[in-house]
């Protein structure tokens, strides 16, 4: 599960008409959102990001420290990116899929 720090930016999510989830393909319950976000409270929601943008950022950001991690040898195996995509929502209701596809980027 990948969690990140809630920003004071994202503001109350009761607010958002339009949002873009990071969802995970499992095995057992399909494709989840299982990115969440810690409050000041340190409660945990499920991630929403505000832009496609945001949400791929943070998906690439994930796949390049799997990828500097496999490289340095802390880990036997990557993650593969066919199981992730980035989903948007209109008033809770899908209204696009992007299957998502990492691209190594240099840094």
């Amino acid at each position: 599960m990948h969690q990140r720090q809630r920003k004071e930016s994202d503001g109350p999510m009761t607010e958002v008409k339009e949002y873009f989830e990071v969802q995970h393909h499992t095995l057992i319950d399909g494709w989840v959102n299982c990115w969440t976000d810690i409050d000041k409270d340190d409660n945990e929601t499920p991630a929403h990001f505000a832009s496609y943008k945001e949400a791929l950022s943070e998906l690439d950001d994930m796949f390049d420290e799997v990828e500097a991690d496999f490289v340095c040898g802390y880990r036997d195996t990557k993650y593969s990116d066919s199981e992730y995509r980035i989903v948007r929502f209109v008033s809770g209701v899908v209204t696009d899929i992007e299957p998502y596809k990492y691209i190594l980027r240099g840094r």
